[in-house]
């Protein structure tokens, strides 16, 4: 997991003092955050409304770029020292202009210098990023879809960047007191299909102008929390199942014109996730992890597993073996009498050698 620090002004107080955290603050979340053993990511716009020639969606200046842009992102580097730099803002301007592969070379040289391992995202110029060109163009270690997701398994890293809240028709990036909260069942849902795809859920929080994380907004994260404190094991370092690979010019779930009337982002990427349900699957070693979203009722059927003979077979967060038996092709488990927690059952069983 990682900690996200956006770009800090070091020189012009462009809000309020009591909106406008001190450097020192920023510090202090980057010291906290690695002694929790979270890893520090870098965000950084490329634009910049307060600069100028930094704000134009078409494209930047010259000048900003070399004697601003570039300068600033280098000293944030040797400040914090991200192992992850996560470009944003790139418009309609290509990676030329806003000189990209001159930063990624010298960060990706930086790392090497002080024996670090990074990533950089694709969001460098209109001609890179995943959203908008086909994979064979896309550039970045990860790929970062916004509002969407996967239709399949890519052999590509990506994660799928989602906020909290939403206002009609689109989504809220800052805390806004009129928007609307995502409810916990679809997040749950939404981050399940995502990982069971391979990919990484980005999930935005807007804090209050005081710092404060909004209740709601804290419900989100402690539900995801407190989920992953039982089934852990069937999200950290796993796999997706099988090894399906990408063959049309790109998989993800674009928004529905038909009829001339746009579909919401975040309801196709909820449908997806239901149409891709009710189970999701993850691989670790020898393992496969059979996640159900929602309890299965007495008996879990899975199709197409063949459980190695005489294994255990485990609910996550209930200390029993589980009574199954196979009927051909498909594992029929019999669930426990207790639910471990709530949303979703994680399944771990050996799958047969052949």
């Amino acid at each position: 997991m990682r900690a996200f620090l956006s770009r800090i002004y070091h020189s012009k107080p462009y809000l309020p003092i009591k909106y406008q955290p001190s450097k020192g603050v920023k510090v202090e979340l980057v010291e906290n955050a690695r002694k929790h053993g979270l890893r520090v990511g870098l965000y950084y716009n490329l634009r910049d409304r307060h600069e100028p020639g930094g704000n134009s969606k078409w494209g930047p200046s010259q000048s900003y770029v070399e004697n601003y842009m570039l300068p600033q992102m280098k000293e944030l580097i040797q400040l914090y020292e991200p192992v992850y730099l996560w470009s944003d803002g790139a418009g309609h301007a290509r990676d030329d202009t806003w000189h990209s592969q001159e930063i990624v070379a010298w960060y990706y040289s930086w790392a090497e210098n002080h024996g670090r391992e990074v990533l950089v995202n694709d969001r460098w110029g209109s001609n890179h990023r995943i959203m908008r060109v086909s994979e064979n163009k896309a550039h970045g270690d990860v790929w970062t879809p916004e509002h969407q997701t996967m239709k399949g398994i890519v052999d590509h890293k990506w994660e799928s960047a989602e906020t909290s809240q939403m206002l009609p028709r689109r989504s809220a990036w800052a805390y806004k007191p009129s928007a609307e909260f995502k409810s916990r069942e679809n997040v749950m849902r939404v981050f399940l299909d995502i990982v069971s795809k391979g990919g990484n859920l980005l999930f935005n929080i807007g804090p209050k102008a005081d710092g404060s994380i909004p209740g709601p907004a804290q419900q989100l994260l402690l539900t995801l929390g407190d989920w992953l404190e039982v089934n852990g094991e069937a999200i950290y370092g796993t796999e997706p199942r099988g090894n399906q690979q990408q063959t049309d010019a790109h998989k993800l779930v674009f928004p529905d014109w038909a009829g001339g009337k746009r579909k919401w982002m975040w309801e196709q990427v909820v449908e997806e996730a239901e149409n891709e349900g009710p189970v999701y699957f993850t691989v670790k070693g020898p393992y496969t992890y059979a996640i159900h979203y929602g309890w299965p009722g007495e008996n879990l059927v899975l199709h197409n597993i063949v459980a190695e003979p005489k294994s255990a077979i485990r609910m996550l967060g209930v200390d029993e073996n589980l009574t199954w038996w196979q009927r051909g092709d498909d594992l029929i488990i019999q669930t426990p009498a207790v639910q471990s927690c709530d949303y979703a059952y994680s399944f771990k069983i050996k799958r047969a050698q052949h």
